[in-house]
């Protein structure tokens, strides 16, 4: 499949309001990717996802049907970065740089190995969890999505009894949480559907609308090994949740002081967050 990419995309030329530290190690970059290269990327996601051995979708035994891999509303692909366009990753890579240079970001440096490709189909998102798998990688290094298409309610607390907080991730919006915020909480609390850029609702009227996030990981350790984390289903796989407790290495934030609150549209914040425990985090870096 031929695409099309331009390099219009002034990755240092953005204003301060673009390129947002909501708090150390937790970065959104508003307008990251321009339209057309959303455009472009979506076309090759969409190919990559029509793949019959490694796609979104699978035959089910039963009734001989396709439906998506995961028994929910989203396809999932997780896979080598060499698998996915050069320029998601380009991407990745610029985004780290940019959210490196912010003053007091406190981002970690990171090598994509790896990708996730999820592609939500109704407004359903994605349950509360922390990235804390093997194939997630185990260092600091940042986790980084790009969003494209319909927009999401993207919700994040460092723990459980905390108040949660959420931004809203449009079409071309990169959110990156590494550092003192690898392991925060988070979850897709809502797809918006209808809040889809032009080129989705005229271009792609074969389908309906959808959202495509594209997660970048640093994870060598699982180099070889992608096909034992091909399928992963929430209900099933998602273990290990409350028990886990976050590496002593890690510079933890100990109060709302460092995080944003300039603009309220960026990111919503229901109340101060409390200073949380740092000390109860006993488990070191495997």
């Amino acid at each position: 499949m031929s695409l099309t990419f331009n390099d219009n995309d002034s990755y240092n030329t953005f204003d301060n309001d673009t390129k947002i530290v909501i708090e150390k190690g937790l970065v959104l970059l508003r307008n990251f990717v321009n339209d057309s290269n959303c455009q472009s990327l979506a076309q090759a996601a969409m190919s990559i996802g029509c793949d019959e051995n490694g796609g979104f979708y699978k035959t089910d035994k039963q009734t001989g049907k396709r439906i998506l891999n995961t028994g929910e509303n989203r396809g999932r692909i997780y896979d080598k970065a060499s698998r996915f366009p050069n320029k998601a990753i380009s991407i990745c890579n610029e985004a780290v740089l940019v959210a490196k240079n912010l003053q007091t970001s406190c981002m970690p440096n990171m090598k994509c190995t790896h990708a996730l490709l999820n592609m939500y189909t109704t407004s359903d998102g994605i349950c509360w969890h922390r990235d804390i798998y093997e194939n997630d990688g185990k260092s600091d290094h940042p986790v980084v999505n790009l969003c494209i298409g319909a927009s999401c309610k993207f919700a994040f607390k460092h723990n459980k009894d905390d108040d949660e907080r959420s931004v809203i991730l449009n079409n071309g919006d990169v959110l990156l949480f590494g550092g003192p915020c690898r392991f925060i909480m988070h979850s897709v609390i809502e797809v918006y559907l209808n809040d889809c850029p032009d080129w989705m609702k005229k271009k792609m009227t074969a389908t309906k609308p959808y959202r495509l996030s594209f997660t970048f990981r640093d994870s060598p350790e699982v180099c070889g090994r992608e096909k034992e984390f091909k399928y992963f289903r929430v209900k099933e796989n998602l273990i290990g949740q409350d028990e886990f407790q976050l590496p002593p290495t890690l510079s933890l934030p100990s109060s709302s002081s460092s995080i944003n609150t300039k603009n309220k549209n960026h990111c919503y914040i229901r109340k101060k967050v409390e200073k949380f425990d740092g000390n109860k985090y006993n488990q070191a870096i495997g």
